[in-house]
């Protein structure tokens, strides 16, 4: 089965798990791990580190979700990957929402390929919208009252 880690800066990943597991219930998959300004990045390297660790076995991947491109928490995972030559068995994938988790999460044990990331980077990506009051009018207004 494969693991879901979720890294960012502050607290944003573990309020992330929380309200995944809030819409599915536990999730004993989906595990994080946050870089704490007062720690430093040294410590959350360690954490990251160690954390891949426990986490690799022969018959799981790791998904790595990172909430920001090129931020320290991406560019450590990235560091671990490419230093260990991981590509077969770590995916990072960057700009975490809630929509891009739950897509995740519900799809953990799917062997994922590039082509089927890309699905689920589309639909959270289409959970981005932005409420206008004419296309709502356009909506309520359609003849069906």
């Amino acid at each position: 089965m494969n693991q879901i880690l979720l890294i960012s800066h502050g607290g944003f990943a573990s309020g992330a798990r929380q309200a995944t597991e809030l819409i599915l219930g536990a999730q004993p998959n989906l595990h994080v791990v946050e870089l704490d300004g007062e720690k430093g990045i040294a410590v959350f390297k360690q954490k990251l580190r160690d954390k891949i660790t426990a986490l690799s076995t022969v018959e799981s991947n790791i998904i790595i979700l990172s909430d920001l491109k090129s931020g320290s928490p991406y560019n450590s995972a990235m560091e671990v990957i490419v230093s260990n030559n991981l590509w077969d068995n770590i995916t990072l994938l960057s700009g975490m929402n809630l929509n891009l988790i739950l897509e995740i999460t519900m799809a953990i044990d799917e062997n994922h390929t590039p082509a089927s990331l890309n699905e689920i980077i589309t639909t959270a990506r289409d959970g981005i919208y932005h409420l206008q009051q004419a296309a709502l009018a356009a909506q309520t207004n359609d003849g069906d009252e």
